[in-house]
């Protein structure tokens, strides 16, 4: 083979190998989800899970467009009187929109201030915040809705009926890369049975923490969906931030179900 034909040929190779590996960003990560029922902590789910987020920034997402998922493991506790539904935190877990969320405000009725307040029409919606390697927005997927609600017919088919209440999320990126760092949600409820008549007061916590990256090919994602979860000791990774006093209070309580 020609010196010439060589070079291409590994200029080939090279380039093939490029492209490939900025096919998705596996992030590692640990989340927890907890529930109260009027102001009673009554669910929480932790674990570790890994999010696949494509690396083509060419891809329009839309909003509610969802990266890929696979959940490693995880703990359940529930309070002793809890009834075991917790429905509201299995709709609740962890989901990374394709759309950073802060692009997901740009459409024509938002603006941002110079203090980086954010607003939707005349309502305020959210804030941007940044330090000297990340920036944070926060978000009330609520705000301009009459009533700063929304009806929840979906949950019907579970024979709940339900109002959404609040709806905050919080993002925060590094400022260089974008990369994800982290993020939050947090949804109020006003729920109850059918057949019954006072609505309880449900608030869902569900926090994201990055602890692991790297960069794969497609190859590589379609060999991780089949693989098997390995038995691992359950840790929380260090740096990630603490419970608010009364949850971690709380959780001492709870009994694994």
């Amino acid at each position: 083979m020609s010196i010439r034909k060589t070079i291409i040929l590994l200029t080939a190779i090279l380039c093939a190998t490029v492209v490939s590996a900025q096919d998705f960003q596996r992030l590692k990560g640990y989340y927890r989800v907890w529930q109260t029922t009027d102001s009673i902590l009554t669910y929480f789910w932790d674990g570790y899970m890994e999010i696949y987020v494509p690396t083509d920034t060419t891809i329009e997402a839309k909003a509610n467009d969802f990266c890929e998922r696979k959940f490693l493991g995880e703990r359940r506790r529930k309070a002793k009187t809890a009834n075991g539904d917790d429905l509201f935190v299995q709709i609740n877990l962890p989901n990374l929109e394709l759309l950073p969320l802060k692009k997901s405000y740009s459409a024509d009725e938002y603006s941002t201030r110079n203090n980086g307040d954010i607003y939707f029409l005349r309502y305020k919606a959210g804030h941007i915040s940044r330090n000297d390697s990340t920036e944070t927005v926060t978000f009330d997927e609520l705000a301009g809705r009459p009533d700063h609600s929304l009806d929840m017919s979906q949950l019907k088919m579970y024979g709940i009926v339900a109002t959404m209440t609040d709806f905050d999320e919080t993002e925060t990126r590094f400022l260089t890369t974008n990369d994800l760092v982290s993020f939050s949600k947090r949804l109020g409820y006003k729920a109850h049975y059918k057949g019954e008549d006072e609505d309880e007061k449900i608030m869902v916590t569900t926090d994201f923490y990055v602890t692991d990256r790297q960069n794969i090919t497609k190859e590589l994602l379609k060999k991780i969906r089949k693989e098997k979860n390995r038995i691992w000791e359950f840790n929380i990774p260090r740096g990630i931030p603490a419970l608010p006093d009364e949850v971690a209070s709380a959780w001492q309580e709870l009994v694994e179900y």
